[in-house]
């Protein structure tokens, strides 16, 4: 979702409110019978009335014990969301780390051993032989209570299972996880540990919580209270699976009500606070929430999971943008071509309905010939015809062998090539005066600042080692400087904080221009504003996720005195 136009229902009797009428007519009906609150008066009206009420009356309690199962066994695309939440880890480098965990790890006197099972599974089946030694093992180490009666089935929520293999779990408990801890690596313990806290909780007893819910009443109004209390923690002694950030959750689910609180108790008001909220667009992807989806959808394997996401990211058809991942310009590009011509192809069914098709070629159930000619014959023809279309003829001539040149599109952008490839496979860059969308941006020179090595002026340029002062004259003089934040290096007092780039993190950093003599550094971009509470003569830009759309937003923030600020409340108060 790039574009998403917040909503605000301003008047439900029918007055303008963006979106055709149908649609808000539907909206209004359905927010009427949740006692939707129009606008900023009714909701101070309401506030005014609830001030003015001196008792709340408890009218109703209903008190439920709610049961929780464990999540089941790691498969190969829950253990790549679970690494990316709790331990940040890249698709590619839980398979890495798990690869070697599978593989063998020395340990101790007993040599390479193989710690966990294999790692490319979509099963969430254990053997009966592994869970009668989990639960003696839980029996022994936590209770006979963490023990279910029987040991538990899970049922894999992903399409077109194969169940070729186990669950991803530990090849024996013999070992505590204290002992192995000298033996692996930082990455290879704290993967090893998701994965063995994952199956031992799953093997052990649901949660018992019991959920408390007061109705309380004043006047006319009504008001609702929930609290949850832990009464067995059962598995949860154990592990707790994460969330995405992006899920919503309300904060009343997490509170705890006072235990003796019985109907026709009465309360007096402590705080009453409104807040306006919007419709939100849905939450974008991240690496763990894409393979979630590419899972339930049955596009891929748990071996290409990882693959599929490294190679759009490589392509530069998406990029990862605080965790979050976009589509770029050439993404869309690519995306716009092939879902005008080949929509039969590039859909979520087709994809799943290919992997069902392989799996039938795999058990002779369906020859391969028969798919690829059902598939190649329709293909072929719409290929020549998008071909023909996409073909940007431009008044060039391959120099090699005479045919006109024509614009194409491939990972890096656009380019010339000759219109009779394969025949002939000429290529060049894209000329300046071609392609409108692809002309370079006005040149922005930086006021003040001239090049060390000629004196000219100098521009802003990007590169892919970030952004920098470059010479107005380069080619001919290749004179850069980083980018001044204008602020002085809070360590050594003499030089600026400047714009670095990191080749290793692929992240912006800033340090002081005097390094190395000066080995200061920041990840946060540091602006030269005086901190209104302190004095302190910068402050640094941080993020923070907003709680209402779900955004990330920035904020000023004081290395000094430990205060944050708005970005409005100080542009205001600097005459911005």
């Amino acid at each position: 979702m790039i574009a998403f136009a917040n909503k605000k229902i301003t008047n439900p009797s029918g007055s303008k409110s963006g979106g055709n009428d149908k649609e808000t007519a539907n909206l209004l009906k359905k927010l009427s019978a949740q006692h939707f609150i129009k606008d900023q008066e009714q909701a101070q009206a309401i506030i005014d009335q609830i001030k003015g009420i001196k008792e709340f009356k408890v009218a109703d309690k209903k008190v439920q014990e709610i049961s929780s199962k464990p999540s089941a066994p790691f498969t190969t695309s829950t253990l790549q969301q679970e690494a990316y939440r709790k331990l940040g880890f890249s698709n590619e480098k839980t398979m890495s780390v798990a690869q070697r965990l599978y593989e063998g790890v020395s340990v101790g006197t007993q040599g390479a051993i193989g710690l966990i099972t294999y790692m490319r599974s979509d099963s969430v089946r254990i053997s009966p032989e592994a869970q009668a030694s989990a639960a003696e093992y839980i029996k022994s180490n936590f209770g006979k209570d963490y023990a279910p009666a029987k040991p538990p089935v899970y049922e894999s929520k992903s399409q077109n299972v194969q169940d070729a293999h186990e669950a991803i779990r530990p090849t024996t408990l013999e070992f505590e996880l204290s002992y192995l801890q000298q033996y692996l690596d930082k990455d290879q313990f704290a993967l090893y540990k998701l994965i063995y806290q994952r199956y031992l909780a799953s093997q052990m007893s649901n949660a018992k919580i019991e959920q408390t819910t007061l109705t309380i009443e004043a006047q006319d109004l009504q008001f609702r209270a929930t609290g949850s209390v832990i009464k067995f923690d059962g598995y949860l002694k154990l592990y707790q699976e994460d969330q995405d950030s992006d899920d919503d959750s309300d904060d009343e689910n997490q509170s705890i009500l006072p235990p003796n609180i019985k109907i026709g108790d009465a309360f007096s008001l402590k705080k009453v606070e409104s807040k306006q909220t919007f419709t939100k667009p849905p939450a974008r992807f991240n690496r763990a929430s894409l393979i979630k989806k590419l899972d339930e959808l049955g596009i891929g394997r748990p071996s290409t999971y990882s693959s599929i996401v490294k190679t759009i990211l490589d392509r530069g058809y998406i990029e990862q943008v605080l965790k979050v991942l976009k589509p770029t310009v050439l993404g869309f590009d690519i995306n716009d071509a092939l879902v005008a011509h080949f929509d039969n192809i590039f859909n979520t069914e087709f994809t799943a309905k290919m992997e069902d098709d392989l799996d039938k070629i795999a058990q002779n159930e369906t020859d391969y010939l028969h798919v690829m000619k059902e598939f190649y014959d329709p293909f072929s023809k719409t290929l020549e015809k998008a071909q023909a279309e996409h073909n940007e003829n431009t008044e060039l001539k391959c120099p090699k062998c005479g045919s006109p040149l024509v614009v194409r599109v491939g990972r890096n952008g656009r380019f010339l090539g000759c219109s009779t490839y394969p025949d002939c496979d000429y290529t060049q860059p894209m000329p300046k005066n071609i392609g409108e969308n692809q002309q370079k941006k006005e040149l922005q020179i930086v006021e003040g600042i001239q090049c060390p090595i000629c004196g000219k002026e100098m521009v802003l340029r990007d590169s892919k080692n970030g952004r920098f002062y470059g010479c107005i004259d380069y080619p001919k003089c290749k004179g850069t400087r980083p980018i001044s934040t204008n602020v002085h290096c809070p360590k050594c007092g003499e030089g600026e904080l400047v714009e670095r780039y990191s080749s290793r993190t692929k992240k912006k950093f800033w340090s002081c221009s005097n390094y190395p003599k000066c080995d200061y550094l920041t990840n946060y971009e540091p602006v030269n504003i005086q901190c209104p509470k302190c004095g302190n003569y910068y402050l640094e830009i941080k993020y923070r996720k907003n709680k209402e759309s779900g955004d990330w937003e920035k904020y000023y923030h004081c290395t000094d005195c430990d205060n944050n600020f708005e970005i409005n409340e100080i542009e205001v108060k600097n005459g911005a």
